[in-house]
């Protein structure tokens, strides 16, 4: 196996055996967990260059009142969207159960809700 050095991160070269003996195909693999850094030592600094300090890096935006303002109409929607379903499958009786189209609406909705409300 070949290494490849490049500002302190070690590559290897051929390391999946599908590509043993064809270093033109070879994919660069990264040894290190070193791939979510930069590795020049340098602060992470915001768009204008100013550093970022530790502490600051670490806090949580603050909720924004217009994003739950839109969470919670979408949930409004949701529930007249999944209402309105369910009574047009019953009344014009369709033959599909009602909850092929409300669980999946319903489902998502929550990992999207779920998603906003526990991000870093």
């Amino acid at each position: 196996m070949r290494l490849w050095t490049s500002s302190g991160n070690t590559f290897a070269l051929n390391a999946h055996p599908h590509y043993i003996g064809h270093e033109s195909n070879a994919p660069l693999m990264l040894t290190h967990s070193q791939s979510s850094r930069s590795g020049n030592g340098k602060a992470p600094a915001n768009a204008a260059g100013v550093p970022i300090p530790p502490q600051a890096a670490l806090e949580r935006e603050p909720r924004s009142p217009r994003a739950e303002r839109w969470l919670v109409a979408g949930w409004v929607l949701i529930a007249l969207k999944c209402t309105l379903i369910w009574w047009a499958i019953t009344a014009y009786a369709v033959p599909i159960d009602p909850l092929w189209l409300v669980v999946p609406t319903v489902a998502f909705a929550l990992l999207a809700t779920g998603l906003y409300l526990w991000r870093d």
